[in-house]
């Protein structure tokens, strides 16, 4: 149980969620894919899916259900594969490897896409989990990078 413990601590650390949100019930899109973060990482760590549960609150059923889903996340066809993938990906990096936020123009410009071919490539990555949508309270939609 404590390295369970250590994993949701960890991505609440990296998240900004905090580990109490991840173990609560809350359902909104931030907060379950860090749930879904902590689960992951506690499976790939040989921990068992009833005791994730007993550290997460809920049952050993809905770990499996949200493994399932984790898998399928990762099994959607992005077409011909990794080298689709890296084409995809390649906008969000910088010269120094690191990733950074885009607009829908942002990616366009440096995918060398038009707005309505770079709209259905970052829907490709965000139906994965590899991306994300943030800032559209501001006016403004940002995507963030949050994949492997």
């Amino acid at each position: 149980m404590d390295a369970v413990r250590v994993i949701v601590d960890e991505v609440a650390a990296e998240t900004g969620i905090s580990a109490a949100d991840i173990c609560s019930k809350d359902k909104t899109r931030l907060v379950l894919m860090a749930r879904r973060t902590a689960m992951r990482r506690a499976r790939s760590a040989g921990v068992s899916s009833v005791v994730i549960a007993a550290v997460i609150g809920c049952n050993g059923a809905s770990v499996r259900k949200m493994m399932l889903r984790n898998q399928e996340l990762q099994n959607i066809d992005l077409g011909s594969g990794a080298d689709e993938m890296a084409e995809l990906v390649r906008p969000f990096q910088r010269p120094s490897g690191r990733v950074s936020p885009l607009t829908l123009q942002d990616y366009a410009s440096r995918a060398g896409l038009s707005a309505a071919a770079a709209k259905g490539a970052l829907a490709k990555l965000i139906a994965c989990g590899k991306v994300e949508r943030a800032g559209r309270g501001t006016g403004v939609t940002i995507y963030d990078w949050c994949g492997a």
